[in-house]
């Protein structure tokens, strides 16, 4: 499949070329004369009788971007998921195939503040549906924060149905529909990693900007871990743009029913009788008629002790059922460690449990075979390698560590410009073989390297002395 970006007026296009050539007319058609929210603005256009589909990612971000670096938590999960069903519903109306969804990572776009996600559907595709899911949630699995044991819960639920043979929406559904655990008001995530800032603040070793390879190299969470520097610490909480997860019922548990009730008076009221019989056997008849009311009294009392006993006894097994009704998985999630947040979880165990899913038995590993944390010690010289200096008299940018990412968003730009023609995320500068690259990240004013405009996405080397514009400002790219 031939993609191809394209940036015109201010708007970015992905451009697809559908092969083979006529098929899908009927959901091009459909997709030009309806908006169906949850898919990418799309649009067919003839250049020399052939069709070309352009779909419209202005502002948006791909998912493996956004998540380069980084790991998801349960509410970008939730609703990254949540966003994939409610378009599949939206499909049946239009009478669109799910197989030509495109659920590749870097065909998922996302918007970058609200984690909202937009699809990509290709008409005349033809793939399957079945496997594109799972995936992407191996995929989702291989970027999921393992410190938040929601998140690893719902990942791995998500990725136990999908392993059935003939898994569908409504399985998908359950492990959404799950309760949430309460667990205060607030959102919190993992240790404090760096602070993005701003290109007016000067540059400091405690300004967040500049960082050694071992910082940077680490995982961090999705997107708070960036956030705003504060002179005292605070726990972190979810921007106000992103939506709160959906309150969802919880599972009710069929204990301690009518039925179970009968059966415990019933059984009360055969020993009543029982005592009755044994009284008239040994003492006869007559005394039977003579302790009557007594008897009478003791079954009203058994009766009514056995009736109460059933309706309190519901607590106890009501919590025998809730932990039977526990899959395998999840007790061993227990035990190795997740449901309580512990990042100091053998890696081997993760990798048994995505096993266990996927084979239906996982094999032992072998302590020797785990993955090791190898510590990098950095380099006493911090001074970076690289920096950008501003020709309009801003100042200079440096760049501590690869890949660098400036735009205006605050929580996920390594350097932060607020003007307003920088995108939320606008450039990314990485190197690669002792060579610097410069990929404009689908920004709207555009990225220009020696006055030669990017397009969308487009990635181009970049040389000490070059001059490099981000919107309408200019830098040159200096080796310190």
């Amino acid at each position: 499949m031939e993609v191809e970006f394209k940036r015109e007026r201010n708007r970015n296009y992905m451009i697809i070329d559908p092969e083979p050539e006529g098929r899908g007319e009927y959901a091009a058609k459909m997709l030009e004369r309806n908006t169906v929210s949850g898919l990418i603005p799309f649009r067919c256009r003839k250049t020399d009788g052939k069709s070309r589909y352009y779909y419209d990612i202005t502002s948006r971000q791909p998912l493996n971007r956004l998540l380069e670096g980084r790991v998801a938590g349960e509410p970008e999960i939730r609703r990254l998921i949540s966003d994939l069903i409610v378009t599949l519903r939206r499909l049946e109306t239009f009478f669109l195939d799910e197989n030509q969804l495109c659920l590749d990572p870097e065909f998922l776009y996302m918007e970058p503040d609200s984690f909202r996600c937009s699809l990509c559907l290709i008409p005349g595709a033809e793939k399957d549906f079945s496997e594109q899911f799972r995936g992407l949630i191996q995929y989702l699995l291989d970027h999921v924060d393992h410190g938040d044991s929601e998140a690893v819960m719902l990942a791995f639920g998500i990725f136990r149905q999908s392993q059935k043979m003939n898994f569908g929406i409504e399985d998908i559904e359950t492990c959404l529909r799950r309760e949430k655990p309460k667990t205060g008001t607030e959102w919190t995530t993992g240790e404090e990693s760096r602070t993005a800032v701003s290109i007016r603040e000067p540059v400091s070793e405690s300004s967040g900007c500049r960082e050694n390879a071992e910082q940077r190299s680490e995982r961090e969470p999705w997107p708070e871990s960036r956030s705003e520097q504060q002179s005292e610490p605070r726990p972190k909480q979810r921007p106000e743009s992103w939506p709160e997860p959906q309150s969802v019922k919880p599972r009710s548990v069929r204990i301690g029913t009518a039925g179970t009730k009968i059966r415990w008076v019933a059984a009360a009221a055969l020993l009543g009788l029982a005592v009755s019989a044994a009284l008239a056997a040994v003492m006869g008849i007559s005394a039977l008629l003579e302790y009557k009311w007594i008897l009478i009294a003791l079954e009203i009392l058994l009766v009514t002790g056995a009736a109460l006993f059933a309706g309190t006894g519901k607590v106890f097994q009501a919590e025998d059922a809730e932990e039977e009704d526990r899959e395998e998985w999840e007790i061993r999630f227990r035990e190795a460690g997740w449901e309580n947040g512990s990042e100091n979880i053998r890696y081997g165990a993760w990798e048994d449990l995505i096993a266990d899913a996927g084979n239906g038995a996982g094999e032992e590993t072998d302590p020797d075979d785990e993955i090791q944390t190898i510590l990098l010690t950095p380099g006493s010289d911090d001074t970076p390698e690289y920096s950008l200096i501003s020709l309009d008299g801003d100042g200079e940018i440096e760049l501590p560590y690869f890949p660098f990412i400036i735009g205006k968003n605050k929580s996920l730009s390594d350097c932060c410009l607020d003007e307003p023609g920088i995108s939320r995320l606008h450039l990314k500068i990485s190197k690669s073989d002792d060579c610097c690259y410069v990929t404009d990240l689908n920004s709207t004013n555009g990225t220009a390297v020696n006055g030669r405009r990017l397009e969308t996405n487009e990635t181009c080397p970049i040389f000490v002395g070059d001059e490099l514009m981000i919107s309408t400002k200019k830098y040159r790219f200096r080796q310190n």
